[in-house]
């Protein structure tokens, strides 16, 4: 009985803690990360094409690590003067962490899996619309995703009588 109380007490105070829209951190509870860390790391191969993952942490689900993977590659896109981009490539990245403290191979495990889920794009960024690939509109699925996720643009000000929320 008593586990079950501690489960769902557990199940409350991380209700509502998918990884937030910011860059990568590694989680501070458990070696994996995976109650608390994740975010988008970005890497520019060329001057119009970047590599970018999302890692969710056990409460993101893989939807919305895709989801946050295209807002990073529209932000990326509007940031460096371009209108357009094309994914090159793409996949999932996900992996099973644990809770364990120790050693993941000790015997009989004393921690519990935890799915992270990590999405990976390449992008090549256009500043006209190419004819013959399929391209996405940066600014419009900005819009979109950050309308959907509820963030808002970096820098804006909070409404009056609105109180920061933080995320995780």
């Amino acid at each position: 009985m008593s586990l079950f109380v501690a489960g769902c007490a557990l199940l409350v105070l991380f209700a509502g803690c998918s990884t937030p829209y910011r860059s990568y951190r590694i989680g501070g509870l458990f070696k994996s990360g995976g109650f608390v860390g994740g975010g988008y790391s970005d890497k520019q191969l060329a001057p119009d094409m970047f590599s970018i993952e999302f890692a969710g942490n056990a409460y993101t689900s893989w939807r919305r690590t895709q989801d946050l993977a295209m807002l990073r590659a529209a932000d990326l896109v509007i940031k460096h003067n371009f209108k357009y981009f094309a994914i090159t490539s793409g996949g999932n990245n996900s992996y099973y962490g644990s809770t364990s403290f120790g050693p993941i191979y000790t015997q009989p495990s004393t921690g519990y899996p935890l799915f992270n889920p990590v999405s990976a794009l390449t992008i090549r960024c256009f500043t006209e619309k190419p004819e013959g690939i399929y391209t996405f509109d940066a600014a419009l699925l900005r819009k979109s995703l950050r309308t959907k996720y509820k963030i808002k643009p970096p820098g804006t000000a909070l409404e009056p009588g609105q109180k920061l929320r933080v995320d995780g």
